[in-house]
Order: structure tokens, then C-alpha cells, then sequence
């Protein structure tokens, strides 16, 4: 990689092609639930404003580094400029200028904003008559940063997320000779952009040729978000994305009823979490970014990662005849299934019971109950990071119970065990 000396104009838009940016992955191995996360995209900040299911075992967890969104903003405020000299003409003269580089997140879409000296409005080269003594800048507007990385994802967020915790500033030169015009001694600069230039590495904008990079006064944020800031009601939320499945029976009460001191077999098939078919010894994993309260003067915002967590616990079977039997997880029935049972597929949980007494009415009121826990692990990136800090919630709920159908229960009935009789007389 080689440093270069650009024109000017080549701020406004350094890019002459742009890649398509891959979707930002936020899960990584988590050898179910051992979160960690890097320093990434900020553009999980878009993706993940709601809660995403996330798959376990894929990709890697991303922290967004401080940061803040449109119409926010954040960055140093003020630049500076080479301290004046003594003019002798026809000596060479130079100075150096920084302006201040401002970021935001734009939706998804990570922008940077700084001025430039005074330019001629169509070629964007500078006016020869900016006097390097007493500059004038002109405001380039907000810009993208993916951009003015050549199209390359990961460049952009290596250099945003250098913003998050350091202050970013333009580099600018201008080099010309001191020369006696009228009554004075000005530095005139030559060439196409009359003596205006900015060293700029356009192969890797993270690098120090391209700015100048000072600490940022972000604070510590050791005691992170409290669960309250997901803003969600976890309990409802997970009714929402699971279903319970539906019972059914073998015999399958109807039309054939169950029989007395005979067991009767009830499975549950089709469960789904978020409309998919679901694996209930497979635990779930939700992601939401929450941006906290500015922390520092210059509008930078914390950003906390918390991922849902949830798993399958028991199921609470009431068979409505007085008894009710829970089975854990990796449990099994604590009746033997008689052989015939076994022959039913496709179901995800399988339960014998002998009834004892015959039922009256429709029926007995059989109901299934699967219960899931929550836990929730935090994660964020602060000026101490990395590496990330993070913070454990474990039951951060009671167990959250979801029914299997048919509601309000599944109706079998149970009839007589009646005796053959045998020879005759």
C-alpha cells in the first residue's frame, strides 16, 4: 500500500466504483449461549433496532463502537492550522491544516462530514486566490463513507469505528514560495490545485496518512443498561413467537375412544418459533441494539448489544383426571408407552397414560404446557474496550408458559374396559 498525494476533489468523492456491502452477521459460536462479540459494523444498529432471531453456531457477534444516528451527530468540533512564520521571499513555504470529521449512521448507511478549502464550484479545485495565511473552508455536506472507501465494507467501519473513540481530522497541506506582491509577502502555491493538496492512502483509509487520530474523551459505561432498556415485554413476545403445537391421541378419540386400565398414548407435533418448525432441545436466540444516552460532549452514544436467550425447560401435561405429570427437558414419559405407540412419527413429544376410570360428558380435558426460560446476556463497547464488557441476566423472567392446541384443551374420551366372556353354561 502506497501513500499518495490527491487533489482536492478527490475528498468529495474518492470512489469511482462501489461493491455491494454483505449484510452484517451478529452471531458467532456461542456453544449455546457463551456470547462474545467484535468491534463491526455499525450497521447492526439498523438491523437490529427490533428483535432478530439469530441462529447459533454461524458468524460472529458485532458491537458497534460509540457512535450516534441521524440526526445526531458526533466528532471533534474545532481544527487547527500551522502557527504563521516569518516570510522570506523566494523561500519555500508550507503549513498544514486539520479540519474536524464529523460521523453519523444514516439509516444504515455510515457518513462522514468535514470542510475543505475554499473551491471553484465545478472543478471542486481550489480558488487561487484562498490565501494559505487566512483560509476559508467550505462545508462538504454529509457523505458516504462507503464511498469514500472504494466500495469496501470493511474499510468504512475500520474507520468508523476509529471515530467511535478517537477524534478523526483531515490532514491538508499547502506548499508554494514565499513572493512580494505589491506591497506584500504572500506564500503563492502552483500547479492544478494552486498549491492546495491532501495526502490521503485511498487503499486503506483506516491508516494514519489519512488522518490524524486523537483520543476521544468517551467515558467507562461499567455499569451498562439495565434489562428495562430492551423495551420489550419479553413474556408477550415469546407467546408471540412460539406455538405449543397440537396434541393428538392414539387411539385418537374419534372415533375411537381411550379404554379403561389401557394406556392411552397423546403426543404433540408442529411446534414453530417465528412460523418456522422448531426443535425444542434446540435453544433460541433473539439480538436487539439499544443505543444508550449521550456520554460525552462531542454526541457520542454507547450502544448495548442484548441477546434473548431462550430455552426449553418442561412440559406439564394434565391429563384431566386428577393427574398432572411434568417432564423436563430430555425427559421421557414416567409411563412406559406400550409398543403400538411408538408407530406414530413426526411428533416432537410423546406421553402414555392409563386412565383408571371411565370419563363422563365430551370427555377428559387433556392439556399440554410447555414452559421456556429467558435469560439475556448484554454486551457493549466502551473507550476501555476492547475487550467487550458484559453483563449475565439469567431468568430475567418467570418461566413463560405456551399452550399446545386445541384450546382450551384436547378432549378424550374413555370408555369401559368390558370383559369377554368365556365358554358358556
Amino acid at each position: 500500500m502506497r501513500a499518495r498525494s490527491c487533489a482536492l476533489a478527490p475528498v468529495l468523492a474518492i470512489a469511482a466504483a462501489v461493491a455491494c456491502a454483505p449484510a452484517a452477521s451478529a452471531l458467532g459460536p456461542n456453544n449455546g449461549g457463551n456470547f462474545d462479540c467484535t468491534a463491526g459494523s455499525p450497521q447492526v444498529i439498523s438491523q437490529f433496532a427490533n428483535p432478530q432471531q439469530i441462529i447459533s453456531g454461524t458468524g460472529g457477534l458485532v458491537c458497534p463502537e460509540p457512535g450516534a444516528r441521524t440526526p445526531g451527530s458526533f466528532g471533534p468540533g474545532q481544527g487547527s492550522q500551522s502557527p504563521p512564520v516569518r516570510p522570506v521571499p523566494g523561500t519555500p513555504c508550507h503549513f498544514d491544516y486539520e479540519t474536524p470529521v464529523q460521523f453519523r449512521l444514516n439509516g444504515s448507511t455510515e457518513q462522514y462530514h468535514t470542510i475543505q478549502p475554499t473551491s471553484d464550484a465545478v472543478s471542486g479545485i481550489p480558488l487561487p486566490s484562498v490565501n494559505p495565511l487566512a483560509p476559508t473552508f467550505q462545508d462538504n455536506g454529509w457523505q458516504s463513507l462507503l464511498l469514500m472507501s472504494l466500495g469496501v465494507q470493511s474499510q468504512a467501519d475500520r474507520v468508523y469505528a476509529m471515530a467511535g473513540t478517537n477524534d478523526l481530522f483531515w490532514r491538508w497541506v499547502f506548499d508554494g514560495t514565499w513572493t512580494t506582491v505589491g506591497t506584500q509577502v504572500l506564500c503563492v502555491g502552483s500547479g492544478p490545485t494552486h498549491g492546495w493538496n491532501t495526502v490521503c492512502n485511498v487503499t486503506f483509509l483506516a491508516a494514519s496518512d489519512c488522518f490524524d487520530v486523537v483520543p476521544a474523551p468517551v467515558p467507562p459505561v461499567s455499569a451498562g443498561a439495565p434489562v428495562s432498556a430492551l423495551n420489550v415485554d419479553l413474556s408477550a413476545f415469546l407467546r408471540g413467537q412460539f406455538s405449543g403445537g397440537t396434541v393428538s391421541s392414539l387411539p385418537n378419540a374419534h372415533p375411537d375412544p381411550g379404554l379403561t386400565n389401557i394406556p392411552t398414548c397423546f403426543y404433540v407435533s408442529g411446534m414453530t418459533v417465528n412460523g418456522r418448525p422448531a426443535d425444542p432441545s434446540q435453544d433460541v436466540f433473539w439480538e436487539k441494539v439499544v443505543e444508550g444516552p449521550q456520554v460525552e460532549p462531542e454526541g457520542r452514544h454507547v450502544y448495548f448489544v442484548f441477546v434473548i436467550h431462550v430455552s426449553y425447560q418442561q412440559t406439564v401435561w394434565d391429563f384431566g383426571d386428577g393427574t398432572v405429570v411434568t417432564i423436563p427437558r430430555g425427559g421421557s414419559s414416567p409411563e412406559t408407552p406400550p409398543g403400538p405407540c411408538g408407530g406414530v412419527t413426526g411428533h416432537q413429544f410423546e406421553v402414555a397414560h392409563t386412565y383408571t376410570r371411565y370419563s363422563t360428558g365430551d370427555g377428559f380435558h387433556v392439556t399440554a404446557t410447555h414452559a421456556y426460560g429467558v435469560d439475556v446476556t448484554e454486551l457493549w463497547f466502551d473507550a476501555d474496550s476492547p475487550p467487550p464488557h458484559k453483563l449475565v441476566f439469567p431468568n430475567v423472567i418467570p418461566p413463560v408458559g405456551v399452550p399446545a392446541v386445541p384450546l382450551p384443551a384436547y378432549v378424550m374420551p374413555v370408555v369401559q374396559e368390558e370383559g369377554v366372556p368365556v365358554g358358556g353354561g
